[in-house]
């Protein structure tokens, strides 16, 4: 089995929670931003949350997954510890979640966002137009 990475640990706890990211932002007093980077970039070290965020995100779940903060923080560092207690087989690795369609419609947003993908948008719109 792989080593589960921060970035997919903070989704798990997230989704756990029934969250989206702004939600999860909110909570722990963070920017949509941050948590955004987190997951989608948490294997570069600029984009790993700082000991200050991974204490706060403990400090507002660890009672909701039945774990105290300092478990909650171990786990989301580095995987070792107690896993949360995840509702509805959110510990289980391989299992299946239904999508959300708002996290679908945020990634997309986000995605819209790139330049890359704007360009593309626009070519399409040019050759559709011609």
């Amino acid at each position: 089995m792989t080593k589960e990475l921060i970035q997919h640990r903070i989704q798990k706890l997230r989704e756990g929670a029934g969250l989206d990211r702004h939600q999860f932002a909110k909570r722990i007093g963070k920017s949509y931003t941050a948590v955004w980077n987190w997951e989608t970039k948490g294997k570069a070290a600029a984009f790993v949350p700082e000991d200050g965020s991974l204490k706060a995100i403990a400090a507002e779940f660890a009672a909701e997954f039945e774990v105290t903060p300092e478990q909650l923080k171990e786990w989301l560092r580095d995987g070792s510890g107690k896993q949360p207690g995840f509702k509805g087989g959110h510990d289980d690795d391989n299992s299946q979640t239904k999508p959300n369609v708002h996290m679908v419609l945020e990634s997309i947003r986000e995605l819209e966002k790139l330049p890359e993908v704007r360009a593309y948008s626009a070519l399409l719109k040019s050759l559709k137009a011609a």
